[in-house]
């Protein structure tokens, strides 16, 4: 045709790498552009033509991509009185051609020719469309305006309503007399001897059947069609010989779900079973540590309440003891100044005791007139002798009273410190049993809101 352009094949299907990638094609085909990506690049971009009126000019595209479109173009050209085959389904076909081979080979078949389609939508539906689109009707809509749009009256081309079928093709081989007819005749690779199909023995379409989740002879015999095949068995040999796999029959489907429902089922069941014993020993397990958190709760404040308690009466204790100290000083005082009265005692006990002397002396001077007076110095020494003694004695008896009272002042000084240590000790274990009566309380919060969660969790 003289063209060096690249050429795309547009198409609503993404199966065509085959086709492309076929000896047969010359490589003329370049690549595959699928609806759904050519209309994303023409939105993208904003590509716009204007619209076409001439079927010709439009590439006989308004009536070929429909179903049965080949179809229709040939009754349009060349009248209803031909015989024309149409088949959807690759299924179909090849049954068509089991069952009319010997026909097909001794050229004994009615038809101008078979016209067999892969899908049932034509070219206008597939795999590569618009999501959107698909899940309408508005391509049959769009592809029908035009054909009745690309009809004209006035003789002109091949699609004018007023011609008879012959001056249609009539004209229409004019149109493209320039062109070689062979340029457009499709032809296939025999691809037959890569696809052996091999014949499974009774075990191994048993093993297969099996794995189907078909494990009787009435599920073997469903023969529903749903897979493509006429029955159960030609499904087994495809998937023996890798041509189809087993999440494609919808039996395997609906056992597949319906043990994966009773599995559930279990689940549930046991899920049940475990939210009851969960709630049950939870509730059990949280009662008792709201209990034992309680009864902490309880000797915590116990604790603290009689740390106060013994704290304030060793408060008292201290003092007692600090005001026994200060009495204790006082009796040193009492004492120090008893040891100053005796040495004035003593001092006067020896005056005394001169002045009896003295007296001794004058009286025996005087003979008989001072013996009177020889006896009242005599009782005055003695006197005098006896504070003496009175107060060396008390002097010992001073001395042992400082030695035990310096004894208490050491004893008492200790206990003050022992009991100003345990009082420290007592008001720390008060602060302590009160910030683990609070530790506590926090624990049974967050033991409650825990609870709460676990409740909430086995509804």
């Amino acid at each position: 045709m003289g063209l060096n352009d690249k050429i795309a094949f547009i198409s609503p299907c993404i199966a065509k790498k085959n086709e492309i990638d076929d000896p047969n094609t010359h490589n003329y085909v370049e690549y595959n552009v699928t609806f759904a990506h050519l209309m994303k690049y023409v939105r993208e971009y904003g590509i716009k033509g204007e619209p076409t009126e001439d079927e010709e000019e439009y590439g006989l595209g308004s009536i070929y991509p429909m179903p049965g479109g080949l179809k229709e173009n040939v009754y349009w050209l060349l009248g209803d009185d031909v015989f024309i085959r149409q088949m959807e389904g690759e299924k179909h076909m090849y049954h068509y051609l089991e069952v009319n081979k010997q026909r097909i080979a001794n050229g004994q078949t009615p038809y101008l020719f078979v016209d067999a389609l892969n899908c049932s939508s034509g070219c206008l539906y597939g795999t590569a469309v618009e999501v959107d689109i698909a899940k309408t009707e508005d391509a049959y809509y769009a592809i029908g305006k035009i054909k009745e749009e690309s009809k004209i009256n006035g003789g002109r081309t091949a699609w004018a309503r007023d011609l008879t079928p012959n001056k249609r093709l009539k004209k229409l081989n004019e149109k493209f007399k320039s062109l070689n007819l062979n340029d457009f005749v499709r032809k296939y690779t025999d691809k037959s001897k890569t696809c052996k199909v091999m014949k499974p023995n009774n075990h191994q379409l048993d093993t297969i059947f099996m794995d189907m989740k078909k494990d009787s002879i009435q599920k073997r015999s469903i023969n529903c069609g749903g897979c493509g095949y006429s029955n159960c068995k030609e499904m087994a040999k495809a998937i023996f010989n890798g041509f189809n796999y087993k999440e494609n029959c919808v039996h395997y489907i609906k056992e597949f779900a319906l043990e994966e429902k009773n599995a559930n089922h279990q689940l549930l069941i046991q899920m049940q079973e475990l939210q009851e014993r969960l709630s049950s020993n939870t509730n059990e397990e949280f009662t008792t540590l709201n209990s034992t958190v309680d009864e902490m709760t309880k000797g915590c404040e116990n604790n603290a309440t009689e740390s106060i308690q013994i704290s304030e009466e060793i408060t008292n204790v201290a003092k007692f003891a600090e005001d026994l100290n200060k009495s204790l000083v006082q009796v040193e005082d009492f004492l120090s100044q008893l040891e100053k009265n005796n040495a004035d005692v003593i001092n006067i006990a020896d005056q005394t005791n001169i002045l009896a002397i003295n007296a001794y002396i004058e009286a025996a001077r005087a003979g008989d007139a001072g013996r009177g007076f020889a006896v009242v110095a005599g009782q005055i020494k003695s006197l005098a002798e006896n504070s003496k003694n009175t107060v060396n004695e008390s002097d010992k008896t001073k001395v042992d009273i400082e030695v035990a009272i310096n004894a208490l002042l050491k004893r008492a000084k200790d206990l003050l410190g022992i009991v100003n240590s345990l009082d420290n000790r007592i008001q720390n274990l008060a602060a302590s049993s009160q910030e683990i009566a609070a530790a506590v309380q926090s624990v049974s919060s967050v033991t409650e809101n825990v609870k709460r969660y676990l409740s909430e969790l086995v509804r």
